[in-house]
């Protein structure tokens, strides 16, 4: 397994951010844009506008070998074996007392290779919980003998375009390329910029998609999508306010120690097969 050392850095846009007036703060160990001062909130933007956010500091990593499948579908509430490659599924990770120790975006390329998305809030535990069920063994035979988990953050940066418009900036850039649809991503070059773009307007209630791509070339890709006169600035504070009011349920698992998973309010991201780590125990 392949970690990473958490000394604070600066986003790559720090310059950019601090040029247009945002105010910073430390999520993690990243320092990147948390607001800008006299704009719009998102919802007064979704409509007519698109908002441009930094969020670099998303914990960003991978899950790979013939055994990441079983993996993930054990640790994992989402029916990671319905999945097909391109499609991503939000996810809860449960210990054996059904409580929640964290939330994830999963991405699965096939069945062999996935990505998980997550937040800085409980990452720690949820590194440390990851790592102990990929290490776990009975009597010297591992119970997931061909996996690899690898950390990315701090190797790519990630933004966030979305409403209205977002849609029509992007197909600024993709040419005849197709916009993955929601719950999907999609390997782009965006004017010749590779990233990968992830269709998340499920979770924002309209069109938004998640950016991840290099970190040399995140200041030329935000500069050029900055030249849109309808383009708009947002930081890391803004969506997450923004997401804590359509998701008031996600919220509240950074709000207080182990949620339940046994409250309604997470039922839909529950698979029907209870067969994961905590599923026994739930109605």
């Amino acid at each position: 397994m392949e970690s990473e050392a958490q000394s604070i850095q600066k986003s790559p846009l720090f310059q950019e951010e601090s040029l247009l007036g945002a105010h910073f703060e430390v999520d993690g160990f990243v320092e990147l844009a948390s607001s800008y001062p006299n704009k719009l909130g998102i919802s007064a933007l979704s409509d007519t506008k698109a908002y441009l956010a930094d969020l670099s500091s998303l914990n960003v990593m991978t899950i790979s070998g013939e055994d990441a499948q079983i993996y993930l579908q054990t640790l994992s509430t989402a029916n990671i074996e319905g999945l097909k490659g391109g499609e991503s599924s939000l996810a809860l990770f449960l210990n054996a007392q059904s409580e929640i120790i964290d939330s994830a975006l999963i991405l699965k390329n096939d069945e062999f290779n996935f990505m998980l998305i997550s937040l800085q809030e409980n990452f720690e535990e949820f590194r440390a919980w990851l790592e102990a069920y990929a290490a776990l063994d009975k009597e010297g035979t591992k119970a997931f003998p061909n996996l690899e988990l690898s950390y990315l953050s701090s190797q790519i940066s990630v933004l966030a375009l979305g409403g209205g418009v977002s849609e029509h900036v992007l197909s600024d850039y993709i040419d005849t390329q197709a916009l993955p649809a929601q719950e999907h991503f999609s390997s782009l070059l965006l004017d010749a910029i590779p990233a990968v773009v992830i269709n998340v307007s499920q979770l924002f209630n309209h069109p938004a998609y998640m950016l991840m791509l290099q970190n040399t070339d995140v200041v030329r890709l935000f500069r050029s999508f900055m030249s849109f006169e309808h383009v708009e600035n947002a930081g890391l504070k803004d969506i997450y306010h923004y997401l804590s009011e359509q998701h008031p349920e996600l919220a509240s698992i950074y709000q207080a120690d182990y949620q339940s998973a046994h409250s309604s309010a997470y039922k839909n991201y529950l698979r029907k097969n209870k067969n994961y780590i905590g599923g026994k125990l739930i109605e």
